[in-house]
């Protein structure tokens, strides 16, 4: 388990990503801008052509992205409204070993 900081999506960093898919095969992405075209797309696509590994998705569902004004009062409102608190994630992650193990189960069979 960790945690990598990608700081720019072009360029992605390849390396640390399948480094992390083999070891821990399920990868959680988590970014405060779109899902689509975002930061898991650019995950999926290196995983797709490199590792097997389960991937979740966090960030913002394809919906026009609110101001926290027009949520509540604060960001908070605006976390909570896209799904993105801690609480948000504890479950993306606890998602995401449920893939990896389903997928290991799979493989087995195969």
């Amino acid at each position: 388990m960790g945690i990598i900081n990608m700081s720019t999506l072009k360029p992605l960093d390849e390396k640390a990503i399948i480094k992390a898919a083999k070891k821990t095969q399920a990868i959680v992405t988590a970014e405060n801008g779109s899902i689509i075209g975002g930061l898991g797309e650019g995950v999926g696509v290196i995983l797709a052509e490199n590792v097997s590994s389960a991937l979740v998705k966090v960030g913002i569902e394809d919906e026009f992205n609110q101001s926290a004004r027009v949520i509540g009062e604060t960001k908070d409102d605006l976390m909570i409204h896209h799904g993105l608190t801690a609480e948000d994630l504890a479950v993306a992650v606890k998602k995401c070993v449920a893939k990896r193990d389903k997928l290991k189960l799979y493989r087995k069979f195969m």
